[in-house]
């Protein structure tokens, strides 16, 4: 197989191999961008690790506090507009409503 390439960017695949879906081979970037979930802060495509909240996944790094961007994980948190807000945080706007 000297010329293999992938579907989606024609590059020729080399060491990494590729991923196959619905019959057409794609390079490791290629599938990933096209076919993986998306984290629900960067929108980067999710490889590894994530977290499953408020309906979509997170890179663990990206799930953070919308406001002061302090890590939410294991600890509670308020969903505001799709994103996490942690009990400071929501402590705050309320304040500066009043």
């Amino acid at each position: 197989m000297d010329h293999f390439f992938c579907a989606q960017c024609g590059k020729q695949f080399g060491e990494d191999g590729f991923h196959e879906r619905e019959g057409k081979p794609y390079c490791r970037d290629d599938y990933f961008d096209m076919f993986a979930p998306k984290c629900g802060a960067c929108n980067r495509a999710i490889m590894e690790n994530y977290i499953s909240a408020l309906n979509t996944q997170w890179h663990p790094d990206c799930f953070v506090c919308r406001d002061c961007k302090q890590p939410v994980q294991g600890k509670s948190f308020y969903a505001v507009e799709g994103k996490p807000v942690c009990p400071k945080c929501i402590g705050a706007d309320e304040e500066e409503d009043e």
